[in-house]
């Protein structure tokens, strides 16, 4: 057990500073459009990864070792949505789109670093 909730506090640890490079490329992607796409493409592929990093969570949950606080799950959702929040957006809406991915990947980091403490 140990190990695997070791590997979810490191995997978080990692997950927040790929939220944190996020962050600076969706707010770099609102000056340069063409990096939008990479920006987005980031956005998804750490979408995946913090579902499969609450999915870890949930396997050390169901086997007896809740988090510290009770709001750690609050936080872990909000992240999740806040990331899902772009692709909600049509492609049409391209600046739109990357102001709100901006503004989401900013606000998941923030939520990613309550979520750290919170553990």
């Amino acid at each position: 057990m140990e190990a695997v909730t070791w590997l979810h506090g490191t995997a978080g640890m990692v997950l927040l500073g790929a939220l944190v490079a996020l962050a600076v490329a969706a707010v770099l992607a609102l000056r340069v459009p063409a990096a939008r796409r990479w920006a987005d493409a980031a956005r998804r592929l750490l979408l995946g990864a913090l579902v499969a990093e609450a999915a870890l969570g949930l396997v050390i949950a169901l086997r007896g070792a809740a988090p510290a606080e009770t709001i750690h799950w609050l936080y872990g959702a909000a992240v999740i949505v806040a990331l899902l929040v772009p692709g909600a957006l049509a492609e049409s809406m391209a600046h739109r789109r990357a102001a709100v991915a901006a503004g989401a990947a900013v606000l998941a980091t923030v939520f990613a670093w309550r979520l750290w403490g919170s553990g």
